[in-house]
């Protein structure tokens, strides 16, 4: 994807979560809705965050320069660091919203704030989805916005005809979910940050060069650049047979790794067998 089409999908999709933001936080206001005031207030964390992974995201496409020779793309993490960020933040004010219980009467229009929250939002998940991975990320969260109208829909809508009870307990609903939002993105993120390197990959990869390239695995390790980027380096043991053609045979296997997994790596080769 070109960068001219890149930055109208990147400004339609941020675009269309701050209109389901800006709705949900005048219902919230409106109605004394507490679900839709935990929405809102995702919302609005899921605003900040969709600021700041544009930012990244743009950041993270530069090509390699003196300073970052192996590319910008770990910038993207930046992203994700400042969106978990603020989603805690939020998290906190929810929890402290929740503590007050006292009884309230919700706005028959509630519903409608929640409804047209949910439209503009899934057209900017449909937007951001695929972008980057700092987009997948935010879009995510976004995406989790949609789950969230649907509770909010259903929780006003309780609350409207029953008591205020079911839109308290839908704003319950909503502050477990995000909880569990941002523990699997904390977990996911700090994979890459701690270099972490998948074991099922590291199989795949030594298993494809030895019955590929018909050559004997000595060492090989990866680390996790950023998502989707791996770095690494491996030493195979090439046979007799083969050292003439040795350097043609690790540039092909380079290319190759780069192209069907994603890996960039430093290959060496000695003499087969392996000096274990």
């Amino acid at each position: 994807m070109d960068s001219k089409r890149l930055r109208a999908r990147v400004m339609m999709g941020y675009t269309l979560a701050l209109a389901g933001a800006a709705a949900k936080l005048v219902g919230a206001l409106s109605t004394e809705s507490k679900s839709l005031l935990v929405d809102a207030l995702t919302c609005i964390a899921n605003a900040v965050a969709g600021a700041v992974a544009v930012r990244y995201t743009f950041e993270a496409s530069r090509p390699p320069d003196a300073d970052h020779p192996y590319g910008h793309e770990r910038v993207a993490l930046l992203g994700v660091v400042v969106t978990l960020i603020t989603y805690s933040f939020v998290a906190g004010l929810v929890i402290a919203e929740l503590l007050d219980v006292e009884e309230y009467t919700l706005a028959p229009h509630a519903p409608l704030y929640a409804a047209l929250g949910l439209g503009l939002y899934a057209a900017s998940v449909a937007a951001l989805r695929g972008v980057s991975y700092v987009l997948t990320v935010y879009s995510t969260l976004t995406l989790t916005e949609l789950v969230e109208s649907a509770v909010t829909l259903i929780a006003t809508a309780g609350g409207v005809l029953f008591g205020y009870l079911v839109d308290y307990a839908g704003a319950l609903v909503l502050t477990g979910f995000l909880a569990y939002e941002l523990v699997s993105r904390l977990r996911e993120v700090s994979g890459a940050l701690s270099d972490y390197a998948p074991p099922d990959m590291i199989r795949r990869v030594s298993s494809f060069i030895e019955s590929r390239y018909g050559v004997e695995v000595c060492s090989l390790r990866l680390r996790t650049f950023a998502p989707g980027v791996l770095y690494g380096d491996a030493v195979v043991a090439v046979p007799a047979s083969s050292l003439e053609r040795a350097h043609e045979l690790v540039d092909a296997m380079v290319e190759e790794l780069r192209a069907r997994f994603g890996v960039n790596i430093v290959v060496h080769y000695e003499p087969a067998p392996c000096d274990r």
